[in-house]
């Protein structure tokens, strides 16, 4: 049968592959160099920094950072984690200067942090514990100690994981 269609339409076939050869050779690198359709670096570069912003729109409830309003619209049994624990994960990227050295912070840690947790709301389980025994927003402590780029990478990261389970 796919034989048949291929035998009846080779014609047509073959000028649509002559197509997008031709979009993909000539057409597709002329739009990028007049800035009409972005590479895939600049729209690489523009999500994380959509994500970025996204995340850290203080007081919009899709941010984890704003922990009060986050679980405002958390549903029922939403997976968090014990406070000792959430405290414990506080204090290590609170702490993370201190063993990288004086003037220096280990933006491994918050990184190691957010890569062993689950959901967005286990994150934002955390700030809360992070605002409450420092008096800092997560949000203002990262942005203060991460470089942009990190910051970016660091949002990127926290956005795919779900938000709540």
């Amino acid at each position: 049968m796919a034989k048949g269609f291929i035998e009846k339409n080779q014609k047509f076939l073959g000028l649509l592959l002559l197509g997008v050869g031709a979009y993909q050779v000539v057409l597709k690198p002329i739009l990028q160099k007049l800035n009409i359709q972005e590479t895939a670096e600049e729209k690489k570069e523009r999500l994380k920094k959509e994500a970025a912003e996204v995340v850290t729109e203080s007081g919009g409830s899709s941010s984890p950072y704003s922990w009060s309003a986050f679980f405002q619209e958390a549903p029922k049994g939403v997976l968090i984690m014990s406070d000792v624990s959430a405290l414990a994960l506080a204090k290590k990227i609170k702490e993370a200067d201190f063993w990288a050295g004086w003037f220096q912070y280990d933006e491994k840690i918050p990184f190691g942090v957010l890569s062993g947790l689950k959901t967005q709301s286990q994150f934002s389980w955390i700030c809360r514990k992070f605002y409450l025994t420092y008096s800092i927003s997560m949000l203002e402590f990262l942005k203060e100690k991460l470089t942009n780029s990190e910051f970016s990478d660091f949002n990127v990261k926290l956005v795919s994981k779900p938000k709540y389970k």
